[in-house]
């Protein structure tokens, strides 16, 4: 009989893989800087439903991933009606992100959305940030969440963004890898939280702030 001396059970090891090679695809990069939007849009496979190419000048983006975990950076003159929508899309996708991707192997997950002050957090990228990559200060929307196999491993996942009026700018960094810990499981940093999954902890109390619909 061949034992496994693992600490991770081998089903979470297994939807790992096909987590990333299904999610990710893996091994992949693009870069550009600031191509007008309409050749921005046919180079780009998440470009928002919502958003008009005709509200969009000019758009900076590099998206690096592997078979841990990927990195996209963004820096998008636009008008601000298009940058509500632009983050809206990618800050919403990230909600989702957690329930989506449960399958065997992941017990739960964790988020919270809140604002961060910038620039923001890059964790563990998977690439180089590009030199075009100059995000301002000031408060960043953030969703950050934690898709978690046990109670000590998992996969860290996060969209930062901020608009820019002065400039018509909108810098985004979305990001996912592996192993990547954003808190202990159950320390959940204080904002708008939500959870799910089989064997997730719910920790609604007030000074938790209050989960998300």
């Amino acid at each position: 009989m061949i034992r496994f001396l693992v600490y991770v059970p081998l089903a979470a090891v297994i939807g790992a893989i096909f987590f990333f090679v299904v999610f990710f695809d893996f091994g992949r990069a693009m870069e550009f800087a600031e191509l007008p939007a309409g050749q921005a849009r046919s180079r780009m496979s998440n470009w928002p439903e919502l958003v008009a190419t005709d509200d969009v000048h000019t758009v900076s983006y590099k998206s690096e991933s592997s078979i841990d975990g990927f990195s996209s950076w963004y820096c998008i003159k636009l008008r601000p009606m298009a940058a509500s929508v632009w983050a809206d899309a990618l800050h919403n996708d990230r909600a989702e992100w957690g329930q989506r991707c449960m399958h065997e192997g992941h017990s739960g997950y964790e988020g919270v959305k809140r604002a961060v002050a910038g620039p923001p957090p890059l964790h563990r990228t998977t690439g180089e940030t590009p030199d075009w990559w100059r995000p301002p200060g000031g408060d960043f929307r953030a969703t950050e969440v934690m898709l978690w196999y046990d109670r000590e491993s998992g996969v860290g996942g996060a969209t930062y963004s901020a608009f820019d009026p002065s400039s018509g700018t909108l810098w985004l960094y979305d990001y996912a890898c592996q192993h990547d810990i954003l808190w202990d499981r159950g320390d959940v940093p204080d904002g708008e939280t939500f959870s799910g999954g089989h064997d997730a902890e719910r920790h609604d109390a007030p000074e938790r702030g209050r989960p998300a619909d």
